[in-house]
C-alpha cells in the first residue's frame, strides 16, 4: 500500500497551480460552479507589502539603524488606504521597545493582510467541507459533469471537475479560513487550514488533523455562500499589480462575444477601492494568427464541416 507524506500536498499544489493568476481563475470558477447569484468578489486588504516586510524585518535583525528611526520607516511603509487594519498596524509597531519586539510586530502586521474570495452560491455544510472540500481530487463534480453530458444537457453543471481548486488557496497564502453556509443551515460552517503544517518532512498526510466546526449566526436567515480568507500571503501585492491583473488577466475571464449585460460579475477590490475589470472587446479576435470559415451540415449522419 502506498503511503503519502504531508508535503506531497504542497508539491502537488505547486505543480498544478503554476501561477497566482491560475489560482484566482480556479477560485473564481469555483464560485460560479456554486451558482453564485451576485458574482464573485476578490477583496485585497493589504497594509504592508511582502518586499517592505522582508526588508524592514532584516533591518530590525541587523540593528544598524536607530530603533526609533527604523520604527518611523516602518510606519511610512504602511498602506494608509487599508483603513480597516491601518490603525492596528501602527499600534503594533509603535508599541515595540526593542529590535526583537519590532521584528515580531512586523510579523503580526504582515499577518493582518488578507485576500478574501466571496460568493453567494449554494454554500457547503460541515459534512461537505470534510467529505468534499478536504478530499483532493474528489470525483463529485466529475460525476455530475459526465451525467450532464450523458443526458444531453446544453451546459454541464460545473466548469471544473478535477477537485483540485482548493490547492489554489495554498498558492496564495500560508493559511486559509472558510466560512460557508447553505440556505437551510441555521449557523455558519467553519474550516481552518494552516498549509505550513504540511512542510514537516516527518509527517504523513494522516498526521495533519483538520476538523470542520459550526458556530455563529448567518447574516440573514436565507443567506447562502462562501467566504475564503487567505492570509500569510506569499506574493507581493500592490495597487499597480492589481490593476495590471484586472486588465491583462481578469478581462480574459469573460466571453468577448457575449452581451455585456449578461457579463458574469467579477468584482476586484483593493483596500476598499473597486478596480474595474475591462470588457474584452470583439476586436481582440482580430489578433488571431489564423482563422477558418465554413458551415456545419447535419443530416442523418453525424454533423460534419465540409
Amino acid at each position: 500500500m502506498f503511503r503519502v507524506t504531508a508535503r506531497t500536498v504542497l508539491e502537488l499544489g505547486s505543480e498544478l497551480i503554476s501561477s497566482d493568476v491560475i489560482a484566482f481563475y480556479e477560485l473564481i470558477k469555483n464560485g460560479f460552479d456554486a451558482r453564485t447569484e451576485n458574482g464573485v468578489e476578490v477583496r485585497f486588504n493589504v497594509v504592508l507589502g511582502l518586499r517592505s516586510f522582508s526588508s524592514l524585518r532584516n533591518r530590525s535583525k541587523e540593528q544598524e539603524v536607530p530603533l526609533e528611526n527604523l520604527k518611523e520607516r516602518c510606519l511610512s511603509e504602511l498602506n494608509s488606504s487599508a483603513t480597516t487594519i491601518h490603525d492596528q498596524a501602527r499600534k503594533l509597531i509603535a508599541a515595540a521597545d526593542s529590535y526583537d519586539q519590532l521584528s515580531k510586530a512586523l510579523k503580526e502586521v504582515y499577518s493582518l493582510n488578507t485576500i478574501r474570495v466571496i460568493d453567494t452560491g449554494t454554500g457547503m455544510s460541515a459534512t461537505d467541507l470534510e467529505e468534499k472540500f478536504l478530499v483532493i481530487g474528489t470525483p463529485s463534480r466529475k460525476i455530475a459533469v459526465e451525467k450532464s453530458v450523458a443526458e444531453g444537457q446544453k451546459k454541464p453543471d460545473f466548469l471544473g471537475e478535477k477537485g483540485l481548486g482548493r490547492l489554489s488557496a495554498m498558492r496564495l497564502g500560508g493559511t486559509l479560513s472558510i466560512e460557508t453556509a447553505r440556505k437551510k443551515d441555521r449557523k455558519i460552517n467553519h474550516l481552518q487550514i494552516d498549509w505550513r503544517a504540511f512542510e514537516d518532512v516527518n509527517k504523513m498526510i494522516e498526521d495533519i488533523y483538520i476538523k470542520a466546526s459550526t458556530s455563529g449566526t448567518k447574516p440573514s436567515p436565507d443567506y447562502s455562500g462562501t467566504v475564503l480568507t487567505i492570509s500569510e500571503l506569499t506574493s507581493d501585492w500592490n495597487e499597480g499589480r492589481i490593476k495590471q491583473l484586472a486588465a491583462a488577466d481578469f478581462a480574459f475571464l469573460t466571453n468577448p462575444l457575449a452581451d455585456s449585460r449578461n457579463r458574469p460579475r467579477i468584482a476586484l477590490v483593493w483596500n476598499g477601492e473597486r478596480i474595474p475589470v475591462p470588457m474584452l472587446g470583439k476586436s481582440f479576435l482580430k489578433l488571431a494568427h489564423a482563422s477558418i470559415w465554413g458551415h456545419i451540415r447535419s443530416e442523418k449522419a453525424d454533423p460534419n464541416l465540409p
